[in-house]
């Protein structure tokens, strides 16, 4: 409308100026009548104008009321449309409630009609017990009758018996006299007897204590036994009634070769110390985890000697220097009740885990190949390119390959080394050792990685051997030098490879030698293949590959030891069952004549060791059980993958290092703040130390925050975990029951596939128990020169090994955690 009479107002001074100029032209045409004629006719124009503005305007503002009725309109209509919507979802909530009543109507109906059949019963059971009540009224007259003569009776007899009493306890009382003068001599005689056990159980510790430590010294290899040794141990090692271990050249000492400290009481162990496939497994840790087994049984063994020699046992309730004192034999794990791995972070944990096992056997093969070498060069006995070239190459390189693996640790060892190097604290690192294991077994049927770990570990049923652990290490190796990165390992704790590649990698890495393929191993590749869709384009999750591969494997193992089983019946030609070590040669001849002819007179003794290992505790011959074995165990016959040198992986999945650390610090965070609350009310002293912690642990919580490298948090909250370590309170983990099944450690399992003893009748588990420090009440100490740490005081797990700041794994920065308290590093002599 606007537009409109602005338009209109244009036009009409447009014709105005066409009026002007219109009289301009005929001014001097046109008389004074005419001007008064046009000026008239102007004005009308004007008025005109001036109307039609009036009337536009009242236009316009019934327009924009019109508008405005519109837009209330609108609104009213959607609040109806809105209330017939609830009137709608009402009706239908009434109908559904009138279908509730229905239901319960005829519910109710049933149950009226239940509770009438109900009635009529009791009814009938009413009668029927009137009937039987009155037959039990006469039944009890009867039943009087006879109790008031059975009264009579008794009275009578108790007259008699009163009479024969009196007798009888003149008698008593001269037999008692007799008696306490008996028990007087008798007791004295149990006190004797008593003395007696105590001193008994006093020794039995003592010879324990000097069996560890020479334990201790064959596992580090810093002397060889020998048998004419009879010296006593003296104070090189404290016995279970000391309050700590002795200084730090003592506790070198006990294990670095003095003679002095190595026998005692004629107790002497194998003259070939821990050879064969036993190898440096690292720290024993799983035994805390059992709920049955060996080390369960001792425990309650030395309980009871403990109990019945009348020895007090109690159990500190702090940490001395960072190491947890556990003088009781029932040694149970240490943890943090609030560190838990949930199944997204087990799972990457567990692929961090595996990438470290690889690293690790890469490193002990380098070592042990460069000290070969070094070996080779000073006797001048290298091999030359022409024995290299020749057929006895193989069999040469399958010895080379055992002798270097056997230097290798455990999957058990190796996952302790990786919590060490990761939290620098021996309490910390069994923390999180439990939080795994109860990980583990807590998801073992909801995760096949979690199950195939945990059976590898040993805490699961059924175990992997130890040979079938390191062939799927070296087939993750392989995995990760051809597919890498596998970048979803450090995200979603899982990865897939391709068919076609996953089959190269097994049929290269997996190729029967002694037996024919069993049907299991020929129907491998077909698994693989069917397990992926069928087609060999298709990808196929790692951990099911693993299982396919790990089963096969099995089968394969045990046609295998079927096979040497036969050729040791005809070796035996005795029938006693039992070899000697020339009757072994002959065998290994007979099933690989390379690696025999390869293997010098050392090899072949500690292969043979070993076989007497599996054999059980005192063998002196081997069963058929031990060489299978012993050679299976160190790849000299069949498949043998498990001893052969990883490749270098170039990429690797890009884990996050804060990621660990993120999930120990929800744990740790506030039980350090608990303590840094109630240690200044405890040790007034330590206040000052007590302020730079909780800057410290704020520091921590802002690094965090503000994405600071990982490097920096770390060395942080090592620190902090040192002072807790130092002042805190850890506590006790029961076993948990596995998901799956409980299971025995491998390293305990008498005449194992992988070579090893019996636990407490053999070197290997005597060095088992020595490394884990689990023999109650023993005092032991010992100092790994390799692993830079001590080892003392009363066993209780690992968690008492003595943190010297050094790290067990080369290659990683040191650990250097500075207590607070006068800056101990862990041994203290106070």
């Amino acid at each position: 409308m606007r537009a409109a009479e602005a338009a209109l107002r244009e036009a009409h001074q447009q014709r105005l100026v066409q009026r002007q100029r219109l009289l301009e032209q005929s001014a001097l045409q046109a008389s004074d009548l005419a001007n008064a004629a046009a000026l008239g006719q102007l004005a009308a124009a004007e008025a005109a104008e001036v109307a039609s503005r009036e009337q536009l305007s009242k236009q316009l503002a019934a327009f924009e009321a019109a508008q405005a009725d519109k837009a209330g309109m609108s609104q009213r209509l959607e609040s109806l449309q809105g209330g017939i919507g609830q009137f709608h979802a009402r009706i239908t909530e009434l109908q559904a409630e009138k279908v509730q009543l229905e239901e319960k109507v005829q519910r109710a109906s049933t149950t009226v009609n239940f509770l009438q059949v109900e009635i009529s019963n009791l009814k009938a059971d009413r009668e029927r017990i009137k009937l039987v009540a009155s037959d039990s009224e006469g039944r009890i007259a009867a039943l009087e009758k006879e109790l008031e003569q059975a009264k009579q009776s008794v009275s009578v007899a108790l007259k008699g018996l009163e009479a024969k009493h009196q007798a009888d306890k003149l008698i008593q009382e001269q037999k008692q006299l007799t008696d306490r003068a008996k028990a007087a001599q008798a007791a004295k005689a149990q006190e004797a007897v008593i003395a007696a056990l105590r001193s008994g159980c006093y020794q039995l510790q003592e010879c324990l204590q000097v069996m560890l430590a020479e334990a201790w010294a064959l596992k580090t290899g810093t002397r060889q036994p020998s048998r004419g040794d009879t010296s006593p141990l003296g104070d090189q090692v404290r016995s279970r009634h000391g309050s700590k271990t002795g200084s730090v050249e003592q506790i070198e000492g006990a294990s670095s070769g003095n003679e002095a400290s190595s026998k005692a009481a004629n107790i002497a162990l194998s003259d070939y110390g821990a050879g064969g496939a036993d190898g440096a497994f690292g720290v024993r840790w799983l035994h805390l985890h059992q709920q049955a087994g060996p080390w369960v049984t001792v425990r309650a063994v030395m309980k009871e000697t403990t109990a019945a020699g009348g020895a007090s046992t109690p159990r500190s309730e702090a940490n001395l220097n960072g190491v947890r004192y556990i003088g009781g034999p029932t040694a149970l794990p240490c943890g943090l009740p609030a560190l838990s791995f949930n199944p997204d972070s087990l799972a990457v944990l567990i692929g961090e885990l595996i990438l470290d096992k690889i690293a690790s056997d890469s490193y002990a093969d380098a070592h042990s190949a460069a000290a070969a070498a070094s070996a080779n060069t000073q006797d001048g006995s290298a091999v030359s390119r022409e024995d290299e070239s020749s057929a006895k190459a193989k069999g040469a390189a399958a010895v080379k390959a055992w002798w270097t693996a056997r230097n290798r640790k455990d999957l058990e060892g190796s996952v302790y080394d990786f919590f060490i190097d990761k939290f620098g604290c021996h309490l910390a690192a069994e923390a999180h050792c439990s939080a795994l294991v109860m990980g583990l077994r807590r998801l073992a049927l909801r995760s096949r990685r979690a199950r195939l770990f945990g059976r590898c570990l040993g805490v699961i049923d059924p175990a992997v051997p130890a040979a079938g652990v390191s062939t799927l290490i070296h087939l993750m190796a392989q995995l990760h030098s051809l597919c890498g990165p596998l970048t979803s390992e450090a995200t979603d704790g899982s990865s897939q490879v391709v068919v076609r590649t996953a089959l190269q990698v097994v049929t290269e890495l997996l190729q029967p030698t002694l037996a024919t393929a069993c049907q299991a191993f020929q129907d491998l590749p077909a698994a693989i293949s069917q397990a992926a869709g069928g087609h060999s384009d298709n990808s196929i999750e790692v951990d099911e590959l693993l299982e396919l591969v790990l089963a096969a494997w099995q089968a394969q193992q045990a046609a295998d030891e079927r096979q040497i089983f036969l050729l040791f019946g005809v070796m035996d030609v005795k029938r006693t069952g039992l070899i000697l070590l020339e009757e072994f040669a002959a065998l290994l001849k007979q099933l690989n004549s390379a690696a025999a002819g390869a293997m010098s007179q050392e090899q072949l003794t500690a292969l043979f060791t070993s076989a007497l290992r599996a054999t059980g505790p005192g063998a002196t011959a081997v069963s058929a059980a031990g060489c299978a074995a012993a050679l299976l165990g160190a790849g000299l016959v069949g498949i043998g993958a498990h001893t052969r040198a990883h490749p270098a992986i170039a990429k690797r999945p890009p884990f996050r290092e804060s990621r660990m650390l993120e999930e120990s610090w929800r744990a740790v965070k506030p039980a350090m703040q608990d303590l840094l609350r109630s240690l200044p009310k405890r040790l007034p002293q330590l206040a000052s130390d007590v302020s730079a912690m909780t800057a410290q642990v704020k520091n921590l919580d802002d690094s965090l925050e503000a994405f600071t490298p990982a490097a920096e948090v770390w060395q942080m909250f090592r620190q902090i975990l040192a002072f807790y370590s130092h002042h805190g309170k850890f506590v006790d983990v029961t076993p948990t029951a596995a998901s799956a099944g409980s299971a025995t450690p491998r390293a305990l399992v008498s005449a194992g596939a992988d070579g090893s003893g019996s636990p407490l009748g053999s070197p290997r588990g005597f060095v088992a128990a020595a490394d884990a420090g689990s023999m109650s009440g023993v005092g032991f100490g010992g100092f790994d020169s390799a692993a830079g740490t001590a080892t003392g005081s009363f066993m209780g797990g690992p968690s008492n090994v003595l943190t010297l700041g050094v790290n067990s794994r080369p290659g990683s920065p040191a650990i250097e955690p500075l207590l607070s308290t006068g800056g101990s590093t862990g041994l203290d002599s106070g």
